[in-house]
């Protein structure tokens, strides 16, 4: 789950910050996970470890850390995605690490 992590970190310090939230998480909803008993638990924990992650990043923004400055500040632009071409996207995409 650390490989996972460090997709979304900065620095191994800040992707173990999002591992240590996402075991939280894990530990927390473990009851919910037993009664639901949905998929394998790998793929559960990794939907949470993802999300956590992404949690993570959106608290930077909104709280405009000053961890914050590497990543590509957006303010609304909704509608930028609406006038992409399909193609512009999947290059975009592609160029995420």
């Amino acid at each position: 789950m650390m490989s996972v992590c460090m997709r979304y970190a900065r620095h191994r310090e800040e992707a173990t910050e999002i591992l240590n939230m996402a075991f939280l998480k894990v530990f927390q909803r473990m009851e919910q996970y037993a009664k639901s008993e949905n998929g394998n638990f790998e793929g559960w924990m990794y939907r949470i470890v993802v999300n956590t992650a992404i949690d993570f990043f959106f608290f930077l923004i909104k709280h405009k850390h000053s961890d914050v400055d590497h990543y590509m500040y957006v303010e609304d632009q909704s509608d930028l995605l609406a006038e992409m071409e399909a193609e512009q996207i999947l290059l975009l995409v592609n160029e995420l690490s």
